[in-house]
């Protein structure tokens, strides 16, 4: 029963009760902080993992705060009937304790027995990839939308809180576009970040570079055409679910029913894919969103390798483009997008071959120019009439082609900033592909060595960051550019004002359980509150 108190362990390793400092008062569901991440010193994750004490893995408590703090989550758990006490068997005493665990942690609590974490560790533990932060996460999910689904909450269908389902199309170089397998399920897309590739960037849906270059029209550009300044999250994201081939077909993974939640792991495959060096240990094989993606468009060309941009991620997508219903009209949009790119590849070409490519430390021809002109009329020696003349028309016809090609410079400015404009509005223009809005709920991040945190926003908007024994507030800018890079993206459906309002109850022996007396039992697991 929920009133027979299990033994239980601290798991802050703290002797006091008392709350730790904050800015602000934290939301109930952020009261509860993971903690015990300071004496972690192995990469994260290996198959050993990283403990707590107890012998706990210490991810755990990340993976299970962050899916708590998902509006649509929460919503559909407090709709659940839970046994009590559970049927004996795993599935249900695994739901009873992670409801429990839920439950604590809205009520900004974290008196969680030992029962409530030890059954779902040692299943987790008896998995053949056990080990992994992603394979933890997935059996929490599987739990959760299997319970969903069987009890059907509020509808007479299945819900998609996790699940969405998916399936891949060919089109032909003419032809109606032909499904290759029926619709399945899968609740996270697996994305390799590589900027260091050679694929073309005409595979991909385009985002803004207007970063990537200096507008000013005649000082040395940062224009290239050489390597991938696409480096966000909707173009790694495209290339996964779309592969181009030169004879004009194409196969496309499409969503066929979109989930509530959608996660992305991001895989940083090679050291340069992010500013700072992030190492992602975690190599389990995750689920795609479709079949697998070789992404063998014979288009490609060779590119130079270069540092990267920066991998970003949006605090908002739309998953309108990638849905089956919307399969011809963003392919048109993409066409549009690949006619657009390669002119834009036209005029970067030139305005680097006219400029030069400050990249590679390149004289262009405007520094040419320039010196010569400066020669002419400034170092050799005009020791007579003759040689004076000639060094003057020869610094006059220079400066004629000086200003032809600083007129050529401005004109491809003006040219790229339009095009890239135009780009940047590409996917905006059709309200029919930006029905979908879902917003970033929740960053996991771990650093390759000793740290795990994540970044979590609650109803308000407000971000807050998780690590070891703190939880903080932090500005967005924080959370979209912290260098270690991403692990896990988490979005989900946005909601309205009410929506995010909805009162929810949890089970009352849980309630119970949750802000018993602390010191009913000697040893209380308790996250900081």
């Amino acid at each position: 029963m929920l009133n027979d108190c299990p033994s239980v362990i601290d798991l802050t390793g703290d002797d006091d009760e008392l709350p730790p400092h904050s800015p602000r008062v934290l939301p109930p569901v952020m009261q509860a902080s993971p903690n015990g991440f300071a004496e972690e010193d192995r990469v994260i994750p290996p198959s050993e993992g990283i403990l707590r004490e107890g012998n706990r893995k210490a991810y755990a408590a990340v993976v299970i705060s962050a899916l708590c703090s998902i509006p649509q989550v929460r919503q559909h758990c407090t709709r659940l009937q839970i046994s009590d006490p559970p049927a004996n068997n795993t599935e249900d005493r695994n739901l009873y304790h992670l409801m429990q665990t839920f439950t604590a942690l809205s009520l900004g609590r974290m008196i969680v027995h030992l029962d409530h974490l030890d059954l779902l560790l040692k299943t987790w533990e008896t998995s053949p990839q056990s080990g992994s932060l992603k394979c933890f996460h997935d059996i929490i999910v599987d739990l959760v939308q299997t319970a969903v689904d069987e009890q059907r909450v509020d509808t007479d269908s299945p819900t998609t809180l996790f699940d969405f389902a998916h399936t891949k199309y060919r089109i032909p170089p003419s032809g109606p576009p032909t499904s290759l397998h029926s619709p399945s399920l899968s609740h996270t897309v697996s994305i390799e970040v590589d900027p260091s590739s050679t694929e073309s960037n005409l595979t991909s849906d385009f985002t803004s570079t207007s970063s990537s270059w200096n507008a000013s029209p005649i000082s040395s550009p940062k224009l290239s055409n050489h390597g991938n300044q696409n480096n966000d999250l909707f173009t790694h994201l495209s290339r996964t679910l779309n592969t181009y081939h030169v004879d004009g077909s194409s196969e496309h993974q499409l969503i066929t029913q979109p989930s509530e939640v959608i996660t992305f792991e991001i895989n940083f495959s090679s050291p340069s894919s992010h500013q700072h060096n992030n190492n992602n240990a975690d190599n389990v094989s995750l689920a795609r969103a479709g079949a697998s993606n070789n992404n063998s468009d014979t288009t490609t060309t060779s590119m130079l390798e270069l540092p990267s941009e920066p991998f970003t991620f949006p605090t908002t997508i739309h998953l309108d483009r990638f849905l089956e219903r919307n399969l011809d009209l963003a392919n048109e949009t993409r066409e549009d997008a690949r006619r657009i790119a390669r002119e834009l590849g036209r005029k970067v070409a030139r305005r680097n071959e006219v400029g030069g490519d400050v990249t590679f430390g390149e004289e262009s021809p405007l520094d040419a120019v320039r010196s010569a002109i400066y020669y002419y009329e400034n170092v050799v020696k005009c020791d007579s009439l003759e040689r004076l003349a000639v060094s003057q028309s020869a610094a006059t016809k220079l400066k004629c082609i000086l200003k032809r090609l600083e007129e050529e410079v401005r004109e491809l400015d003006k040219q790229i900033t339009a095009l890239q404009s135009e780009m940047d509005g590409l996917w905006e223009e059709d309200t029919e592909l930006m029905l979908h809005p879902y917003d970033l709920r929740t960053v996991l991040v771990h650093t390759g060595r000793k740290q795990i945190y994540s970044y979590v926003r609650d109803a308000k908007g407000v971000w807050w960051k998780w690590l070891d024994d703190s939880v903080i507030e932090v500005p967005e800018e924080t959370v979209l550019s912290d260098p270690a890079g991403p692990y896990m993206l988490m979005y989900s459906r946005r909601q309205t004002e009410s929506e995010m309002d909805e009162f929810m109850t949890w089970p009352a022996g849980f309630q119970r359980v949750a802000v018993s007396d602390k010191d009913s039992s000697a040893s209380a697991i308790r996250m900081q509150k």
